[in-house]
Order: C-alpha cells, then structure tokens, then sequence
C-alpha cells in the first residue's frame, strides 16, 4: 500500500544464489585490495555479490553498435526510491552454502560477522568534507541454522553497484583457495590483465597491495610467504 504522492514501499529481502561467476565493480575491487579480509569473509563477501548480481546488471550499461541508448540508464537512486528499510538493504545468505561440508565451526562465522561490523571495515569518500569516512560492511548480524540475515548500508551497496567498471570471478575461487590473499592479489592483477602483464618495483608492489614496507624481510620473503601460496 502507499499514500498518495508517495512512491511504492519496496520490501524485499536480497539472498545468496548459485552463480558460476560475481561481479566486482571497480570502487569494491579496491577496498578487497586495501583491506586483509579473512578466508571466511571473502566468502561472505561472494555469497553477497552472489545476491547483488542481478540488480548490479541493472547498473551495466548495454553495449550497441549505436551510440544512444535506448533506454535511459538506471540510476541509483530510481533503483531505491521508496525502499522501506531507513536506508538499509535486508540480506539474507543460506549456512548450507556459505559452509558446505560443515567444515568451518559456526563460531568461526559468528566471528567473521562481528568483526565485518566494525566501522572500521571499509572506508568510503565523503563528498560533504572533501574526505573519507569510515563505516561497517553489514550491520545488525543474526542466524539460525540454516541462514544468516543481516543489513548493508545503502551508501555501502552503492559502492558495490557502481558499474561504470567491473570485473567477473568465478564464485568457487574463496572456497578453493589456501590463503587469503589470493584474492587480493587477483584483484589487484586484474585490472592489468588486457595488457598481457606488468612490471612493478617491489616497493611499489607493496604499497599498491596496501602492504607495509617492513612486513616482509625483503622480495625474497616476500615471493616466498606471499606469492608462492597466492
């Protein structure tokens, strides 16, 4: 129902669905550079992209041999005129999926939840002061046995539907990879993949991985506890 004048109320929960591959837009594929994100969290992070992916496909625009579209593209805001949530977006992402076989201890995903509401999580421009501000990932974290629910921020989800540029992984990598940065590195290696490859300074290497100078005894260290197990 609605009042007059008013734009529909829109209520509906965004859950985790089986894709072969997610979507990154570019603004997210430099905060998974910039921030250490867990094994379980990366896997928290697909299972979302996993339920964002048909509205970021609203946000592509289509490709045609002529240069006026014709429909007008959707904005953001069309998007979430009259959502009903105060600003927020309702999650919810199936355990059974988030943790096949059983093998990681509820515990361990309760804390992955935790920790991804710390306003410190992620860090997004804020026009208002020429600067940034810090916010959490999701907010207001709860489970059963069989799904995890939880809130975004619309200013978070904004981030993540920004499809002016975009890369797609294959949803599996987070539940088939050893180390968490495996991630982190393919997403900072993607974006020099059209160009067949790239040559870096080691200092600089590290600080476009957002990685502190001392962190590793030298390159050597580096190849061997970083990009061997990447």
């Amino acid at each position: 129902t609605k009042k007059e004048g008013q734009s529909p109320i829109k209520r509906e929960t965004l859950t985790s669905k089986s894709r072969k591959k997610v979507l990154i837009s570019n603004d997210f594929r430099e905060v998974l550079i910039s921030q250490e994100t867990s094994i379980i969290e990366q896997r928290i992070i697909t299972m979302i992209l996993s339920a964002v992916k048909d509205e970021q496909a609203m946000f592509i625009s289509p490709k045609s041999p002529i240069n006026e579209p014709t429909d007008k593209q959707l904005t953001f805001d069309d998007y979430f005129e009259g959502w009903a949530h105060q600003g927020v977006v309702d999650f919810a992402v199936s355990i059974s999926d988030l943790n096949p076989q059983r093998k990681m201890k509820n515990s361990t995903i309760q804390e992955a939840l935790v920790n991804m509401t710390n306003i410190n999580w992620l860090r997004l421009k804020d026009d208002t002061i020429n600067g940034y501000k810090a916010v959490p990932f999701i907010l207001e974290p709860s489970w059963n046995k069989k799904q995890i629910f939880f809130k975004m921020d619309k200013a978070v989800m904004q981030h993540m539907l920004n499809m002016t540029q975009y890369y797609s992984i294959k949803k599996d990598l987070s539940f088939n990879t050893s180390t968490s940065n495996t991630l982190r590195f393919l997403m900072w290696l993607v974006k020099f993949n059209k160009n067949g490859g790239v040559i870096k300074e080691y200092t600089q290497l590290l600080k476009e991985l957002s990685i502190p100078v001392n962190k590793y005894e030298g390159h050597y260290r580096f190849e061997r506890d970083f990009l061997v197990r990447v």
